[in-house]
């Protein structure tokens, strides 16, 4: 690790962010092993001196050794050794010790994962010092502030970048809303904050009918819906930053307005139509392709196919292959249906004369495809809707 990492680590000791993470680790991993999610309530009280056993988390000796491996996997602990300890040191705090540590004797490297909806959760490894200077330069956009009020999850990077690491490097304080019912997260805020969250948990939080005070919001995951500006305007937001990027690459452009292209963030660097890091020269190979102009780029697509549902990328290929693997179907399409916190799939199917094709699928879909995956909307017919040139087009499902 380099010597310039260690006040960043001890920033995050500091700030509390670094075990907030690690807790919100711990919950996701139980989550995960029990098949229901952890109350937000139950793991806001887990403090330093909570047990990782049945005496405290409820984690068996089985389910410790899951949870050790997931820290040792986003800390790369084994490049220190400090991995060792994890099974013989009982709370949370003594983990969090142990994280920094190992960030202290290794490489300094962090991994967070894909969404995982388009197949195997994907790592992605990022260097302590690159993302640093990311949050660094966050403080351009977001100017003086009292406080950040997180919504997203500290554990993804996005919400590590804008709701951890940034405010411990600014000496901010961070408000942990992920969660929180909207109306109580509505309430909780004030007009200092910075308020961190995404476009699907933004509409969510416009649902309640609460007022917002007149703090700035950030939005990043998936695009924002043009309406989202003027909506968040009218419940008393006074302004709301988008952020684009992506897991591989950390943030990379940012706008102020639906109508704005993104510019590059203060970190990276245009070279031609390619992005790089200012700090190591690196290009940050963006998911989506650009179209370039005066102030800016724009995304035009998605290089891999992949498509939006309730801020998670899924590809509809995928699910079409999921569907012509069950028997009976002979032909499929799926697409997305909707924008923003609506956007789900559909998809219009083909299946072999005389099947009662719906339940059967209905049941196939839910055992074997996440939420985000899942075609909401299943239409029947003889052939695939197509237009006067033969290409698919859109159906009423």
């Amino acid at each position: 690790m380099a010597d310039g990492d260690r006040p960043v680590v001890e920033a995050l000791l500091r700030s509390g962010g670094l075990a907030w993470m690690i807790a919100s680790l711990v919950a996701e991993e139980l989550a995960d092993i029990r098949g229901a999610p952890t109350p937000a309530q139950e793991r806001r009280r887990w403090i330093g001196p909570t047990r990782l056993d049945e005496d405290g988390v409820g984690a068996d000796s089985l389910a410790r050794l899951r949870l050790a491996a997931r820290l040792n996997k986003v800390f790369n602990l084994h490049e220190s050794g400090v991995e060792d300890y994890l099974l013989v040191a009982p709370t949370l705090g003594e983990w969090t010790e142990l994280a920094a540590e190992g960030l202290r004797r290794g490489s300094g490297r962090l991994t967070f994962e894909t969404s995982g909806s388009t197949g195997r959760p994907k790592p992605v490894t990022h260097l302590l010092a690159d993302l640093a200077a990311e949050a660094a330069g966050h403080s351009e956009l977001l100017g003086p502030h009292d406080r950040v009020a997180a919504l997203a999850p500290p554990h993804h990077i996005y919400g590590f970048l804008f709701a951890v690491l940034g405010p411990a490097l600014r000496d901010r304080p961070t408000l942990d809303l992920t969660g929180a019912a909207p109306g109580a997260a509505a309430r909780a805020l004030a007009g200092g904050d910075i308020v961190v969250a995404t476009p699907f948990l933004w509409e969510i939080l416009l649902r309640s009918g609460a007022p917002l005070p007149a703090a700035l919001g950030v939005t990043s995951t998936a695009p924002a819906p043009a309406q989202l500006w003027p909506d968040l305007a009218s419940a008393g937001l006074r302004g709301l930053i988008e952020v684009h990027g992506s897991t591989e690459t950390a943030g990379l452009g940012w706008r102020a307005a639906p109508q704005d292209p993104f510019a590059p963030l203060p970190h990276v660097e245009r070279r031609g139509d390619r992005l790089f890091s200012r700090r190591s020269g690196e290009e940050l190979p963006a998911p989506d392709r650009f179209a370039w102009e005066s102030g800016g780029y724009r995304p035009v697509g998605r290089r891999d196919g992949a498509v939006q549902v309730g801020g998670v990328n899924v590809q509809p290929e995928r699910v079409r292959a999921f569907l012509l693997a069950q028997p009976g179907v002979r032909d499929c399409a799926v697409r997305l249906d909707g924008a923003g916190a609506q956007a789900r799939l559909k998809a219009f199917v083909i299946v072999d004369e005389g099947q009662q094709a719906e339940p059967r699928l209905r049941a196939a879909l839910d055992r074997g495809l996440s939420p985000p995956e899942r075609p909401q909307k299943l239409a029947f017919g003889p052939a695939l809707p197509r237009n006067a040139i033969g290409k698919l087009s859109d159906w009423d499902a």
